[in-house]
């Protein structure tokens, strides 16, 4: 890995919401299927809560795969915001 495909913390924006807890496993290999789009973090698996961290660059991509998910009521956003490092949250 180069230092020019590094992703900072000012370049990783987050998607926070809900999701049906069965579907958690699903909507990780979708993301991982499309290599460099994100990654998924569960927060709390029996609410259904979930964290995407996906690089700036990638945005549009997982735009599109998140209108998909929407459709179909798999994925509901309550927060989008950027990283911090500072406080590991997003702002």
């Amino acid at each position: 890995m180069t230092s020019d495909s590094l992703t900072t913390a000012e370049d990783t924006i987050t998607y926070r919401g809900r999701v049906v807890p069965s579907e958690i496993v699903f909507l990780n290999q979708l993301i991982e299927s499309h290599d460099g789009v994100g990654l998924l973090r569960t927060i709390d698996f029996k609410e259904g809560l979930v964290e995407y961290w996906i690089p700036r660059s990638q945005q549009p991509v997982f735009e599109g795969i998140l209108r998909e998910l929407r459709e179909q009521d798999l994925f509901e956003v309550f927060e989008q915001g950027t990283w911090s490092p500072e406080n590991g949250d997003i702002s």
